[in-house]
């Protein structure tokens, strides 16, 4: 396990894991919405190059979902850990995680970019894309897990948050 990608519906715990795992082992943390986003909200124009970078180191765990640059990350990634939670779980996190976010001002990625309750409450809304996606990621993500070119790649599930835990404890 040198090069980790975690993968998981947004809220389900991705980018703490996979920093828990790099700071554990040593290795690089790879943010893919930190590589994405520039201030305003503008998508970075270099993402794949960026992302091609990153994941060019020897060691690292990355998290995210951008299908955009799956070929990078899983082409180099020996291991996935899927955390494929329930709707209920994944819904109360991203609902807290965003509120808080929201109330604290906290700035992600970059110097302007914060969660608002407005948009908390709207159609572009991370709480309303994590309900979009968790169902279609559910039937994506093992037809992808099945294609030839990601036979190399060891896959972790993980149902709950205490399985996680438990392999957390074991690194």
């Amino acid at each position: 396990m040198k090069r980790i990608v975690v993968i998981g519906t947004s809220g389900s715990g991705k980018s703490t894991l996979a920093r828990a795992i790099a700071q554990r082992r040593g290795h690089a943390h790879i943010e893919l919405d930190a590589l994405h986003w520039r201030d305003g909200w503008r998508e970075s124009e270099h993402f794949r190059e960026d992302v091609a970078r990153a994941c060019a180191q020897p060691e690292w765990a990355l998290d995210g979902n951008y299908s955009v640059v799956r070929d990078l990350a899983w082409g180099r990634a020996d291991t996935i850990i899927w955390l494929r939670y329930d709707f209920s779980l994944v819904l109360r996190r991203i609902t807290t995680r965003t509120l808080e976010r929201s109330l604290k001002r906290q700035n992600l990625w970059g110097t302007t970019n914060r969660e608002t309750l407005g948009k908390a409450l709207s159609r572009d809304s991370i709480i309303w894309w994590s309900i979009k996606t968790w169902a279609k990621q559910r039937r994506a993500y093992p037809v992808a897990l099945a294609q030839p070119e990601h036979a190399h790649l060891r896959v972790l599930i993980f149902e709950t948050p205490e399985q996680t835990e438990r392999f957390l404890h074991t690194l």
